[in-house]
């Protein structure tokens, strides 16, 4: 069964968030996965590994040049640092029996500033990284079936905006904005014949650790179906659907239902090359008695996405993509966002790997100023990962970030590297 086609069709329909700034902005890097395990008692697999970072930000807190700092009078813009982070990850898989497991793993990092002590405390220095889950995979007959839940707690100065009960904005410099995010949900797949089948039912919770950014807390349910057909090796189209309610804790931001429906495909051009794409029409109508004055109350949009992965000769991995989602604002009710990308992977050198990416996004929110955010971000990675030993390996990694928003409090610039080591024990 082609699992990766279900998800494919499952995860499209969210809206989309930009991901790169939960872990690069907070000065702190994926956690690494490694898929050897430690130990092996009966049915059950254990994996364990450690990691150690020493890293610089030049911006910590993703601020403008003209950012003025309460707990620094007379200091102006962004406020640089070098840090230590330190992390475990931990994680299991249990075959209980031919047709059923249980898998678990779950990473924790703390990161320690050097000079700002006022950013070091529990709700700023502590992460749970977002590849932490817990799932069941169970077998009935012919229909597969997937339980799991997703958690995370990440930190994004970058995306913090607060708004006050009347909708108006709050003048306030935001240091750290912590979130924790759930996703719990149920997957079931069958094959019929010609036709592999998915539904899914998920439910998404989003909630700050700050009490005062409490009006981006909501809930999301989300009922979707894909229908996929393969038409040969590495070629396959599909139609998919969702359904979302959208509902936030506090009456500030606006409840929300709304409806997807598109087509998919995936073709391997040649053993060399694959392509993959995406479009659909995304309905969404928002609770208009609590819509403020100019902003939208009903979203009706297209949503694509291409991305061509090429192999070029043995040692170069390099992939193109272009995405268009429309997603919920931070502090409108509509978001969409444009995106390019072009990621590589380099493994021409024996024990070592060079990695980077470029991703250019553009940005538009619904409703009035100073709500409504238009901006451009560009930004860059680029690592080398070296295999010291078996089980020791050593990482170097830099970034660059540029955003441009027509909201001069919510543009920024900030560079930053790290050389980091990961044991796995």
């Amino acid at each position: 069964m082609n699992r990766t086609a279900g998800k494919l069709g499952v995860s499209w329909a969210r809206g989309g968030v930009c991901a790169w700034v939960i872990c690069f902005v907070s000065g702190v890097g994926a956690f690494g996965q490694s898929d050897r395990y430690n130990i092996k008692v009966g049915d059950v697999m254990l994996d364990f590994s450690l990691y150690a970072e020493y890293g610089y930000n030049d911006n910590v807190t993703a601020v403008p040049d003209h950012a003025i700092h309460s707990e620094f009078p007379g200091v102006v813009g962004p406020l640089d640092d070098t840090y230590i982070s330190y992390g475990a990850k931990m994680g299991f898989e249990w075959n209980l029996t031919d047709d059923h497991s249980l898998g678990f793993k779950v990473g924790a990092a703390w990161l320690d500033y050097q000079d700002l002590d006022y950013l070091d405390s529990a709700n700023n220095s502590l992460t749970i990284t977002p590849e932490s889950r817990v799932e069941a995979l169970l077998l009935f007959g012919p229909v597969e079936v997937e339980l799991y839940d997703e958690f995370s707690y990440t930190l994004d100065p970058s995306n913090a905006v607060l708004v006050n009960q009347d909708r108006t904005a709050i003048a306030y410099q935001v240091d750290k904005y912590a979130r924790w995010t759930n996703l719990a949900g149920l997957e079931a797949m069958t094959v019929l014949n010609p036709f592999e089948w998915t539904v899914a039912v998920s439910n998404y919770n989003i909630y700050n650790s700050d009490t005062e950014f409490d009006f981006t807390r909501r809930e999301e349910w989300t009922v979707n179906t894909l229908l996929y057909y393969p038409l040969g090796r590495g070629k396959g189209a599909g139609v998919a659907a969702s359904w979302t309610d959208n509902n936030y804790i506090r009456d500030i931001l606006v409840d929300s239902t709304g409806f997807y429906v598109g087509l998919l495909m995936d073709w391997e051009l040649s053993p060399v090359t694959s392509f993959a794409a995406k479009v659909g029409r995304l309905n969404r109508e928002y609770d208009v008695s609590k819509t403020m004055g100019g902003d939208v109350v009903d979203t009706e949009g297209w949503m694509y996405s291409a991305e061509i992965l090429h192999l070029l000769g043995k040692n170069l991995n390099h992939k193109l993509s272009y995405t268009r989602t429309i997603g919920y604002g931070r502090a409108t009710n509509e978001q969409v966002s444009d995106k390019v990308a072009w990621d590589f992977l380099f493994q021409g050198i024996k024990g070592v790997d060079i990695k980077g990416s470029l991703q250019w996004i553009t940005s538009e929110d619904s409703g009035p100023k100073p709500f409504a955010e238009d901006y451009d971000l560009f930004y860059a990675t680029l690592g080398f990962g070296i295999g010291l030993t078996d089980r020791l390996d050593l990482s170097v990694d830099f970034h660059h970030a540029n955003k441009n928003s027509d909201n001069r409090d919510r543009s920024f610039e900030q560079n930053g590297a790290s050389i980091r080591l990961d044991y796995d024990l």
